[in-house]
């Protein structure tokens, strides 16, 4: 059964802060996001140097 991304980080964030309520869970959504964001830096930058 393949998950959406969308469904799938819901899935992560749920098992990672399910327990903390509605703003853990924004907290976690905020940090995954910010996690993302900075691996596609990252990579724009490493490529850019080929």
């Amino acid at each position: 059964m393949a998950y959406s991304d969308r469904e799938l980080l819901a899935r992560i964030i749920k098992c990672e802060a399910g327990g903390e309520g509605d703003q853990g869970m924004t907290v976690q959504s905020y940090h995954h996001l910010i996690n993302v964001q900075i691996s596609m830096l990252v990579l724009i930058v490493l490529f850019r140097s080929f």
